[in-house]
C-alpha cells in the first residue's frame, strides 16, 4: 500500500463518522461500490441493474425489510475512487453501522466493481493503447503494465480497509470483468481478450490476500462469444454496457457468489 493512500485512509479514520455516513437506516444494509455497472447505466431502468436486482434477491430471501447504499460512480477508476469521495463515504458507513452497538443496522454484505475503467481509458484518444495501436505495441504493452500494478496497489488498499471497517462477518464481492465486445468481430474483443484475463487475475489475486477474505464474481466465461446478446454494443451508439439480459445475468452470477 502507497504512502499517498495509507494516509488518505488514516485521514477518513479520523474524520467525525456523522459528515460522511447520513443514510440513517436502521435496517440490516447492502453497500454497493463501483462504476457505471453498479450504477446500472445500459439498462431499461434503474430498476433492471443487477445491483437492484441482487437487493431484490436478498430481501426475498430473508423475508425482511432491508436497506440499499449504492454509492457507485459512472467512470470510476481505482484511482478516482480513493481520491474523490466514494471510497471515503463507504468507510464511514461501515465505521457508522458496523462498528456501533446496534447490530440490526450492520452493512452485512458488500458489492464492488472497479479497475475496468483504469484499462479502457488507455484506448481514449491520445493515449498509448488508442486505435490503431495494437495491444502488441511496446507503448501500449508498457501502458497495460503500469496500469494493472496501479489497479493491483489501489484494490489491495480499497478491499482491506473495507474489510477492516466493516468486520470480519462481512461478505465481500469483487466483480471481475467480462469482454463486452466477445463474439462481435470488432476492433476491441482480441485486445478485450488479451488484457481483461491479465486484469481478472489481478483482482482474484487481491481478493484472496490475507486480511481481505474477498469473493470474485467470475464474469468473463459467462459472457464469452455473448458480447451482442448481452450488451448495447451492435447498438447504434456501440455502448459496451450491459442490456437487461446481461444486467440479470450478472445479477444471477453474483446471488450464486452470495451463497457459496
Amino acid at each position: 500500500m502507497s504512502r499517498c493512500i495509507r494516509a488518505f485512509a488514516a485521514l477518513v479514520c479520523l474524520l467525525p463518522i456523522t459528515a460522511l455516513a447520513c443514510s440513517g437506516s436502521e435496517k440490516p444494509t447492502y453497500l454497493a461500490l463501483g462504476n457505471s455497472y453498479a450504477v446500472g447505466v445500459g439498462a431499461s431502468s434503474k430498476s433492471d441493474g443487477y445491483v437492484p436486482l441482487f437487493f431484490s434477491f436478498l430481501e426475498e430471501s430473508k423475508d425482511a425489510d432491508l436497506s440499499l447504499r449504492n454509492l457507485a460512480v459512472g467512470g470510476e477508476t481505482t484511482s478516482s475512487m480513493i481520491a474523490e469521495g466514494q471510497f471515503g463515504i463507504a468507510l464511514a458507513e461501515l465505521r457508522f453501522r458496523n462498528q456501533d452497538e446496534n447490530p440490526r443496522n450492520d452493512v452485512f454484505v458488500v458489492t464492488i466493481d472497479i479497475g475496468g475503467n483504469d484499462i479502457r481509458d488507455l484506448a481514449g484518444e491520445g493515449q498509448p493503447c488508442a486505435p490503431p495501436a495494437s495491444i502488441s505495441d511496446s507503448a501500449c504493452t508498457s501502458a497495460v503494465t503500469r496500469t494493472l500494478s496501479t489497479v493491483t496497489e489501489n484494490l489491495t488498499a480499497i478491499l482491506h480497509s473495507l474489510r477492516v471497517a466493516a468486520g470480519p462477518s462481512t461478505k465481500i464481492l469483487v466483480l471481475d470483468y467480462f469482454n463486452p465486445y466477445s463474439g462481435t468481430g470488432k476492433p476491441l474483443e482480441q485486445a478485450g481478450d488479451l488484457v481483461l484475463p491479465l486484469l481478472n487475475k489481478e483482482i482474484s489475486d487481491v481478493a484472496a490476500t490475507s486480511g481481505i477474505d474477498a469473493a470474485v464474481v467470475q464474469t468473463f466465461a459467462a459472457f464469452e462469444g455473448k458480447g451482442g446478446q448481452l450488451t448495447n454494443v451492435n447498438g447504434p451508439e456501440g455502448d459496451f454496457h450491459p442490456n437487461d439480459e446481461g444486467y440479470r445475468l450478472l445479477a444471477d452470477l453474483v446471488i450464486a457468489a452470495y451463497k457459496k
